[in-house]
């Protein structure tokens, strides 16, 4: 049986009420991983600030064939989160929760960080390494085979 072939098919993208403060900036470095229908994006190299640096901004975006709707998601107040981050990586690692890692804080501060996003909560919990450094990981790694 043949196979249809593939489109392109535009979506129309909006915020939240058709609010553009909902829709991110134009950045780079970001991450956007996907939960089951839904995409979070975190981070990023915001180029809308002069000049422009790292975000911390958190975005949800629902995809449907026809509406993609984004969704600013704010941190509650003392509550605690990662740094503004860009060039980081980002791993769904259950059904509802998000582990990022590093990434650049500005040109010259790297970060060494892990966080876990909560999609249901819209909490953020920082993951402690168990061991002093990746070197001593690797060690024992290697003599634990």
């Amino acid at each position: 049986m043949p196979r249809k072939p593939l489109r392109w098919k535009k979506a129309q993208v909006v915020g939240l009420q058709h609010d553009h403060e909902h829709v991110p900036t134009p950045r780079s470095g970001y991450t956007l991983t996907m939960v089951g229908v839904n995409g979070y994006l975190f981070g990023g190299l915001d180029s809308s600030i002069v000049p422009p640096s790292a975000s911390d901004g958190l975005f949800c975006v629902r995809l449907s064939e026809e509406v993609c709707e984004w969704k600013r998601l704010g941190t509650p107040i003392n509550e605690a989160a990662p740094l503004a981050r860009w060039r980081h990586t980002a791993t769904q690692i259950n059904t509802t929760a998000i582990l990022f890692f590093g990434g650049y804080h500005t040109h010259d501060e790297r970060l060494n960080d892990c966080w876990i996003f909560d999609t249901i909560t819209l909490g953020w919990t920082r993951y402690e390494w168990k061991f002093s450094s990746f070197l001593e990981c690797s060690v024992l790694a290697r003599s634990s085979v």
